[in-house]
């Protein structure tokens, strides 16, 4: 009998396991099962959600990790865009879209300057 994936696995997520993608290389776990390890550590987060998604279990996995990042008290920026659809940052040619892409870019501009000036 052929395993399914769990209900959490995204198909395009960065998810640590490779059983069910054993081509992709590993990646930093998404789920939020790290969360609870060292939370000062962790570097703020850029998120953006598309509210219309439809790759299955994408949009129940960044809730559920939001929900746990913010319990863990984790610095971390949300952007949502409600329109936007998997890959709304090329698919999605829009104000949000675009407001989305601009602070993710000033995001990693700050937090990547502020690393390399230390």
């Amino acid at each position: 009998m052929k395993r399914r994936p769990p209900a959490d696995y995204a198909q395009n997520g960065p998810y640590e396991t490779n059983e069910f993608a054993p081509n992709r290389p590993r990646r930093f776990c998404c789920n939020g099962r790290h969360l609870h390890l060292e939370t000062d550590k962790i570097p703020p987060m850029f998120i953006a959600r598309a509210g219309r998604d439809e790759v299955p279990g994408v949009l129940d996995s960044i809730d559920r990790f939001v929900a746990k990042a913010l319990a863990a008290n984790i610095a971390l920026t949300l952007m949502n865009d409600p329109q936007g659809v998997h890959g709304f940052d090329n698919q999605n040619d829009d104000d949000r879209s675009r407001e989305i892409i601009r602070t993710a870019i000033a995001f990693i501009g700050a937090h990547l300057g502020s690393e390399n000036s230390k």
